[in-house]
């Protein structure tokens, strides 16, 4: 009987170190139980113009191409910094034209001012399954459009030009007032545009609903190549001379022409893209015409630039309707790193001329 008491009677651990223990204990447990933080997951959707992630609604759309204006008179222009890819090509007299490509036209607000088709820019809308966006064009440019049955929304020959009572292409009153010539006054929306492409019952949905316009790599990446290039000249003619500077900070070419920097009418800033292309392709005048013939159907050589480097490249198209390759010099796929690009397409005589430093 005194042995039960005896244990009874044992001294206990003081209170202080009973908490400090518990203490202990519980901070042991915490330390084991943390995790890392969790990878963050990858995106499920990409625009298949850019590369880029984006909203499930742009995956296998149909895009539009719109032809822009690039007359010194006609400056400046609207629309560009929401186009993935940009063409600059040249017309007749030595002056350049540009072709917006766009997925979501819908939010692109003001475009132009628009102008005019050709053969060869029909053809590049083809290259991207888009419904080409004009303001009339050579009759060339007309034929091509029936021959190839290409959607378009046209301002001037082929309507209807109101949807609903809304006028698909307008005049801005504000240039007419102030003397500009009627043919650089004439813009759309891409608002409007996607009323006239409802109103036709025209395709939104790609034919290739895996189609990509470049083998994009999943994050940007430096070429290696050690070539420079901050700098990028492409002297077109004595008119037209396109000028790219590289940013390093946020990886992009800013363009300039006409001596000055080239900035979008809506959000006030100067054009710039991760990616520009230089396409070197056969171009002359038809006989006895100014309208140039400009073959982009084949293969010839090129550049890409990205990241401050360059590197030598080969483009092949098979026919008027397909897309675009693009190659190394040794013949594997070239990769292209995600974001918007500026197409160049040159004549091959100034392959010499154009500077890359």
């Amino acid at each position: 009987m005194l042995l039960p008491l005896a244990a009874c009677g044992a001294p206990q651990p003081a209170a202080s170190q009973v908490t400090v223990e518990t203490k202990e204990t519980e901070t042991a447990e915490i330390k084991t139980t943390e995790q890392p933080p969790e990878p963050e997951p990858e995106p499920e959707f990409y625009n298949c113009l850019t590369g880029l992630p984006c909203d499930e609604k742009l995956v296998g759309k149909r895009p539009i191409a719109v032809m822009i204006n690039n007359l010194k008179v006609s400056l400046p222009q609207s629309g560009l910094n929401k186009c993935d890819i940009i063409y600059e090509v040249e017309a007749e007299g030595g002056i350049l034209r540009l072709e917006g490509i766009m997925l979501d036209y819908e939010h692109s607000g003001r475009l132009g001012t628009t102008r005019s088709a050709r053969p060869y820019y029909v053809e590049i809308s083809m290259a991207y399954d888009a419904v080409f966006v004009h303001a009339g064009g050579s009759d060339m440019g007309y034929d091509w459009i029936r021959k190839y049955n290409v959607d378009d929304v046209d301002g001037v020959r082929r309507g209807p030009f109101n949807v609903n009572g809304v006028g698909i292409f307008w005049r801005d009153q504000a240039r007419l007032n102030s003397g500009v010539p009627l043919e650089h006054t004439m813009f759309t929306s891409g608002e409007n545009v996607a009323l006239a492409i409802a109103d036709r019952g025209y395709r939104t949905t790609l034919n290739d609903p895996n189609f990509t316009a470049f083998h994009f790599a999943k994050e940007f990446k430096k070429m290696g190549t050690g070539k420079s290039a901050v700098s990028i000249t492409i002297p077109h003619s004595k008119y037209s001379v396109s000028e790219f500077s590289y940013n390093a900070t946020d990886k992009k070419y800013y363009h300039s022409q006409y001596g000055a920097p080239h900035i979008d009418a809506e959000d006030k800033k100067q054009i710039a893209t991760e990616n520009v292309f230089i396409l070197y392709a056969p171009s002359a005048t038809y006989p006895g015409q100014a309208y140039r013939k400009i073959d982009i159907v084949g293969e010839g050589q090129g550049y890409y630039c990205s990241g401050g480097e360059y590197k030598s490249i080969i483009w092949r198209r098979d026919n008027a309707t397909g897309t675009f390759s693009y190659f190394n010099e040794n013949g594997t796929l070239l990769e292209v790193n995600p974001g918007r690009s500026y197409v160049a397409i040159a004549n091959k005589s100034i392959y010499n001329d154009t500077v890359i430093n």
